[in-house]
This record gives C-alpha cells, structure tokens and sequence, in this order.
C-alpha cells in the first residue's frame, strides 16, 4: 500500500512535467510565429499577402530568444514608405529579446545571420519621387529604370531635360540616388540644376520589416529594381 501512494505522488509530478513539455512544443512555436507577424506587421500599412513560419526545435530554445530557420515572404506589401511588390527573407538564426515580443509584440534583434532579397517596380519609385520630392501635379517628370541605372526626365519651364543616375546605398539599408548626367534644352541652367538637386536627394530606408538589413547588391531588370542584402546588426 506504502508503494503504491508513493508511486502516485511521483505519478502526478511526472504527468505535469509531462504536458508541460508537450504544451511548450506545440504551443509556444504558434505563439512566437504569430507575435512575429504582429511584430512585422508593425512596419506595414498592409500585410494580406505575409507569409512568416519557423522551425526551432526543440521549442525550449524559444525562451532563449532564439529563432532558427526563420523564413518572411510577402507580395505586394505597403510599407510607410513604398510599396515592396516582393519581398523574400531567410535568417537562418535569430536571436531577440523574447520578453519584448512576447510581452509587447515588438521585434528587437539581437542578433541575426541569413539573407533577404526586395523588389520595387519603376512605378513605385516613380510615385515615391512624386509623393516625397517633387511638385509635379501634371506629372511631366518620371523616373524610369533603364538597363544601367535609374533616369529622371520630363519638361521643366517647357524645356526638356534627363538626369542619369546611380543606385547608392547610405547607411546600410538606404537607397539613394548619385547624379552621373544631366541634359537639358533650358539655357537657365542654374534654375533647372537646383530643380534636379532636388530630386537627387532622392532616398529610401528600406529596413521595413524591423529587420537590420545591410544591402550589398542591386540589379535593375524588366523595369524592377532587385536589392540583395544580409540580415545583420
């Protein structure tokens, strides 16, 4: 009888310790993937088409902070800046302060190892340029991508003009515009170069999603720039 009692009082223990590691492999992974979502969300004015999922196992790591294989797709998503038409992200490891996400909801990076890949259509930095740079209400000015770099052109005081430019990166994660060749028609030059020094102060922080980004790499193919980045801090 003695036995038997003692063998019930471990019985129970066991048990608790037994669900408890259950509940904490299947629950806390979906809870983590969905404050991450939220946390990514944060950045965005819409998220319909954001894909995020992970796979850390085992699920007790996550009270670490640590995230492994985590992966972020989206289409056609509207950041507070500019509209990203795709966006592709791997981080093989993730660190955060998980108290900060699961607590707030909010994503602060501890570290971070993996890759992301954005791309922005020509008309979307054109409406970019239009919203945040220039007064163009009859929208005779435009950017377009051509195969060696992003061209702004139109008519100014009923002249014609072009700028080349250069795709720079500032700071890490923002995109900016170097000027490399102006033409214009207008004999006021000085007029028409303060206008296009306007435009070249042209920039975008593309560190959307709350994730450091360090952009090495940008293309420009079928009207639609590609950055390449790492993900790091």
């Amino acid at each position: 009888m003695e036995k038997q009692k003692k063998l019930g009082k471990l019985f129970l223990p066991s048990l608790t310790l037994v669900l408890l590691v259950l509940a904490i492999g299947f629950y806390l992974p979906t809870l983590v993937t969905e404050q991450l979502t939220k946390a990514i969300s944060v950045n965005l004015y819409s998220s319909g088409n954001l894909v995020v999922k992970h796979s850390t196992s085992p699920a007790f790591l996550l009270f670490s902070g640590r995230i492994n294989n985590l992966s972020v797709e989206g289409t056609n998503l509207e950041t507070h800046h500019i509209n990203v038409s795709k966006i592709l992200l791997q981080v093989d490891k993730l660190r955060v302060s998980m108290w900060d996400l699961l607590a707030y909801g909010r994503l602060n990076v501890v570290d971070s190892q993996g890759r992301a890949a954005l791309t922005i259509s020509e008309a979307e930095l054109d409406k970019y340029l239009h919203r945040f740079y220039i007064d163009d209400q009859y929208h005779t000015i435009k950017l377009e991508l051509k195969d060696d770099g992003p061209r702004i052109s139109g008519t100014y005081n009923s002249r014609d003009f072009y700028l080349d430019c250069v795709f720079t990166v500032e700071q890490n994660s923002i995109l900016a515009l170097s000027p490399k060749k102006m033409v214009s028609t207008n004999p006021d030059t000085q007029s028409i170069m303060g206008k296009l020094a306007q435009m070249s102060s042209y920039s975008i922080e593309l560190e959307t999603l709350g994730i450091p980004l360090v952009i090495d790499e940008l293309s420009v193919k079928d009207n639609y720039l590609y950055v390449f980045a790492s993900v790091s801090n």
